[in-house]
């Protein structure tokens, strides 16, 4: 199934989820780029972000050089922490060597095998 991310933003502002399911394809991960330069308005800084690639089955290598716009995108509108959800570190699609060049140095990175990790990590106020 193609797909494009799914982008969820909590009440506060201060979390937004990223579901990541399918084959993700180049035109699937412009439209999330689209999607999150709209963000501006619905996000509090500093804010969280969840990746989540639990349901991911393929994403294109052409989604690279769009996924490091995202990363740069993300880090100007003031993301503070990342949680990534990776079950199965084959997945992991070159995330942490592109998060090197296209975050921002402060930005705190965590991945976790699982949501639950995931929620245990951001603890009970998000």
């Amino acid at each position: 199934m193609k797909s494009a991310p799914k982008i969820t933003v909590n009440e506060t502002g201060k979390l937004v989820t990223f579901d990541y399911r399918g084959h993700i394809t180049a035109a699937g991960i412009q439209a999330h780029l689209d999607q999150i330069r709209a963000l501006g308005e619905k996000v509090s800084p500093p804010f969280t972000i969840v990746a989540d690639l639990t349901d991911l089955e393929h994403m294109e290598p052409e989604c690279a050089p769009v996924l490091s716009r995202i990363m740069e995108q993300l880090s100007g509108m003031g993301v503070a922490w990342i949680v990534r959800v990776i079950p199965d570190p084959r997945k992991d699609i070159g995330l942490a060597i592109l998060s090197l060049f296209h975050y921002k140095a402060e930005i705190r990175i965590n991945t976790v095998p699982s949501r639950t990790e995931a929620g245990r990590l951001l603890g009970p106020a998000r």
